[in-house]
């Protein structure tokens, strides 16, 4: 049976650093910068010493619940997640918790156990009140395993899994989002009624890692945005979803700011937007170091952005028409960065070009423009089987699974 106290090693380690920094004047950045940086012990002292029971918010206090967690001091990693808890930590988050790998150094302890034991109890007399216990369970069993192959990637693997562990994660991702479309069919959205807060977090994740099926997600937001309105999801899993497959369907702006490096509708706005479907960060605070744009600044950012997509669509068609294959890409591919001006016929003679090329990489850039044509509802399968561009795709798995989620939409 493994010990619950900490090795020797890291008590000295985690003494040597109390000193060290004991003069050290801590700030909310440097503390999670050294968090970022996965210098637990040092940013457990960090957070230690900013951490107040009147001014630490959730986020703080999880944030060195798994620095302390790392360096194993249970207690303390537990201390923080009852705070956290008491501060809003709501159930559906206390759910992802239990499942967190960030936490498995400290799961053998009596600390964990009773924390876990307790949470497990509280989770399970809210599921004694909804309509649907089995698919609340059901959908956890796919939630865990959905986790337990991504912390693999990145935790053990830095992001950089093997062929045969990125084969496997795919292959629980897709059997998910069968699963989950079954269940949508059957019991409508799996929402807080239906299958509690935990089962209705669960559900969220699996549909956000459905990329390849932009049909199911589009309909999964259709769903959660009613079940929104009654009060009935969690305004934040909507978000998530919302702005990820705005973003990974090439839709428009964003809403929410969760998905660096795309525009966000009325960027001003932003933190109004944040705060009302239930952020306690600012954008600011999301993404460090963030300056929000003016109006001024986004209508003239709108201005560049319609110029340069009308300039490179121009040009990307000449190009197709002059049989440039290559040149055409580069020009479609700027255009495609022009959230909330892209059209589907650009996008369709997007894909067009792309299978053209018909390298590996252009054939996987045609098909990811074919699901974009499916996420806004582009029905016509037959049209794109008979067009002679994409003949080289025909026999690719990923062609025949985005035109059967088309036809079935």
């Amino acid at each position: 049976m493994m010990s619950s106290k900490p090795s020797a090693l890291v008590l000295l380690l985690f003494l040597s650093l109390t000193n060290v920094y004991s003069q050290v004047k801590y700030t909310l950045k440097t503390a999670d910068s050294l968090y970022k940086s996965q210098s637990y012990a040092a940013s457990a002292i960090a957070y230690a010493a900013l951490i107040t029971e009147a001014q630490s918010d959730v986020s703080t206090l999880y944030k060195a619940a798994v620095a302390n967690a790392q360096i194993q001091q249970a207690e303390q990693a537990v201390n923080y997640l009852r705070q956290a808890m008491d501060k809003g930590y709501d159930d559906a988050y206390l759910s992802e918790t239990r499942f967190d790998f960030n936490f498995y150094p400290i799961q053998h302890t009596t600390a964990w156990k009773k924390f876990y034991a307790q949470a497990t109890s509280y989770l399970d007399e809210q599921a004694a009140k909804i309509k649907y216990p089995t698919y609340r369970a059901e959908l956890l069993d796919l939630w865990r395993t959905d986790q337990l192959y991504r912390r693999m990637i990145f935790g053990r693997f830095g992001g950089r899994p093997s062929n045969e562990l990125a084969a496997a994660t795919e292959a629980v991702d897709r059997f998910n989002a069968k699963r989950m479309q079954q269940i949508i069919e059957e019991i409508g959205w799996p929402d807080v009624e239906k299958v509690g807060r935990d089962g209705a977090h669960a559900a969220w994740y699996i549909v956000q890692h459905a990329v390849f099926n932009p049909v199911l997600m589009r309909k999964s937001l259709q769903l959660m945005e009613k079940a929104l309105e009654r009060g009935l999801i969690d305004g934040i899993d909507y978000a998530y979803l919302y702005d990820r497959f705005q973003a990974v369907s090439y839709l428009g702006p964003q809403q929410y700011g969760i998905v660096r490096r795309v525009v966000i509708e009325d960027e001003h706005l932003v933190n109004e937007r944040r705060k009302a479907i239930g952020f306690t960060e600012t954008l600011e605070e999301y993404l460090g170091g963030y300056t929000i744009r003016t109006k001024a600044q986004y209508v003239a950012l709108q201005d560049s952005l319609a110029q340069q997509y009308q300039a490179n669509i121009r040009q990307g068609a000449a190009q197709l028409t002059a049989g440039d294959y290559q040149q055409a890409s580069r020009y479609y591919g700027k255009a495609m960065k022009c959230f909330g001006f892209i059209q589907i016929q650009d996008i369709y003679d997007c894909a067009r070009v792309y299978s053209l090329l018909d390298t590996r990489r252009s054939r996987f850039s045609a098909i990811q423009k074919i699901r974009s044509l499916a996420a806004r509802g582009f029905q016509d399968v037959e049209k794109i089987k008979s067009d002679p561009a994409f003949k080289n795709l025909l026999e690719e798995k990923n062609f025949k699974e985005i035109c059967e989620f088309m036809a079935g939409q």
